[in-house]
């Protein structure tokens, strides 16, 4: 059974398993019209949406197939409970999933809890465990709660009535044979125990549930009889802090009774105030921002309860590189409990590089615990380097250091302003100036082909007629200069005196 959050409408599946419901204010009565169809049903607590798992009318059996219902609008939706993975190479959804069991939505409606028995495949193991995941009912994402492992079965999922960041669930442990009752806060992303059944697991679980106002758990628990040699079934409260995930105190009996006609947990009337799901919002608090000069600055800003502290993920995007034009930024943040805001600085770093202005996008991601208001907000990045031309531009947009006229990246021999002046690839050894020598009418003629002629260089023209170190000179009047133009440089050689005949680049 499932309840709204003011009590006036309860949910639950009929004898011939239909989805019923009950104004508990009129004593009205109705049904889904799915007779045969349905083995459990969730209400949300504004009662507008109702979740149930389908069953299959032929077999008897539950299946692992989910109708949502929004009850206002008579809209429906079907979902096929699959199980996610991610690994290096992506994601995808495996068909491991037997059937689904208990349900719970958030109050909204937007989000579907459900536990699930899945079939793990893993070294030596062949089997199946129950797991809990949860549904975002506007896409279809589907998230897993708690991933299926062979030493626990966890299910029975139950959220808070006024903090519905928390929820309650059974842990039975397969090692250890017994069955504890936890708290998953959804927002900080951690869990906490809070009870241990007495007896074995295989007497049964506890279905916790929080009581009205979230000032205690309550759920089933065991005790052996020594007078009449068997297990009574009653339920137990264990009292929680304002968190409400710490114990407080001890716990103690609220409902008994004998041997199986014990009492299990019945149906908790909320009497709490609904204070929905946290919304989180970016904006740019700074937006402009420049080298040597202001940060650049994101606030993110919640709104609903803000008692916990929050986990939250975001992704950058832009022109601007991480790590290279801003120092390096946590993806995962945490805003402290009691407080609505939190700001992300974007250290801008000041480089000697000519970029131009960039922009940098900050991007909150979905979650399970938040609702995204707004998701996305940028600011852009001022340059203070004046614009580099010729070699500069050139060394920087090969990789290289704007002032590495004499280095030799690629190791080849020929230096980067030979590599930049001939419109080679600096970091490729079989990238070579096109440079020819040919004998013309008995005259030796020097060819090279570039790019473009560049005007921050020289093109010097040496020659020598020993090959010795310092023989090298200006070739002057033994060379004529046939073609400079911005594609092709033709030189030719004249008279015997100079036997050997060089191109250098010098910068200017």
């Amino acid at each position: 059974m499932s309840v709204s959050a003011d009590g006036s409408l309860a949910a639950y599946v009929t004898p011939d398993f239909d989805a019923g419901f009950v104004d508990t204010v009129t004593g009205e009565r109705f049904t889904l019209g799915f007779a045969g169809q349905i083995e459990s049903v969730a209400i949300s607590a504004d009662g507008n949406v109702v979740a149930i798992v389908i069953r299959d009318p032929e077999t008897g059996q539950p299946t692992n197939r989910l109708q949502v219902v929004n009850l206002t609008t008579d809209e429906e939706q079907v979902f096929e409970a699959r199980q996610p993975i991610r690994d290096q190479t992506g994601s995808a959804l495996l068909d491991t999933v037997q059937f689904v069991d208990t349900l719970e939505l958030s109050p909204d409606g937007s989000l579907l809890y459900y536990d699930a028995v899945t079939n793990i495949f893993q070294a030596g193991i062949d089997g199946a465990v129950w797991s809990m995941y949860a549904i975002r009912v506007g896409t279809g994402e589907i998230s897993e709660l708690f991933p299926a492992n062979p030493l626990f079965n966890v299910g029975n999922p139950s959220l808070a009535q006024t903090k519905p960041h928390l929820m309650t669930f059974d842990v039975s442990n397969t090692f250890s044979g017994l069955t504890e009752i936890w708290v998953y806060d959804l927002a900080a992303g951690t869990t906490q125990q809070v009870a241990t059944l007495a007896g074995p697991s295989s007497l049964g679980v506890g279905w916790p549930g929080y009581s009205g106002d979230d000032t205690a758990i309550v759920y089933t628990n065991y005790f052996f009889d020594e007078f009449f040699g068997s297990w009574f079934r009653y339920v137990e409260s264990q009292p929680v802090e304002d968190d409400g995930r710490t114990r407080r105190g001890e716990p103690f009996s609220w409902l008994a009774g004998s041997g199986d006609f014990g009492p299990g947990l019945g149906v908790i009337y909320p009497r709490g105030t609904y204070q929905g799901f946290q919304e989180l919002s970016v904006s740019a608090v700074q937006p402009e921002a420049g080298e040597g000069g202001a940060n650049g600055v994101f606030r993110i800003t919640r709104a609903g309860p803000s008692n916990t502290e929050m986990n939250f993920d975001f992704v950058l995007t832009g022109t601007a590189e991480h790590g290279a034009d801003f120092q390096t930024v946590s993806l995962a943040q945490t805003m402290a409990a009691n407080v609505a805001s939190m700001d992300i600085t974007i250290k801008v770093i000041d480089d000697a590089i000519s970029e131009g202005q960039e922009n940098l996008t900050l991007s909150l991601s979905d979650n399970l615990h938040y609702q995204v208001a707004q998701r996305s907000a940028s600011i852009t990045i001022a340059d203070n380097d004046a614009a580099s031309t010729g070699f500069s531009s050139w060394a920087t947009q090969n990789g290289l250091p704007a002032n590495d006229f004499t280095g030799d990246a690629d190791s080849d021999g020929i230096d980067n302003g030979t590599e930049y002046a001939f419109g080679t690839d600096p970091k490729s050894a079989a990238s070579q100036p096109a440079i020819t020598i040919t004998r013309v009418n008995g005259q030796i003629v020097m060819e090279a082909r570039r790019t473009s002629k560049a005007a921050d260089i020289d093109y010097i023209t040496e020659g020598s007629s020993t090959l010795q170190t310092g023989s090298w000179q200006a070739a002057g009047a033994n060379v004529t200069t046939l073609e400079d133009s911005p594609t092709r440089l033709r030189l030719r050689l004249n008279g015997a005196q100079t036997n050997y005949l060089r191109l250098r680049i010098a910068r200017k």
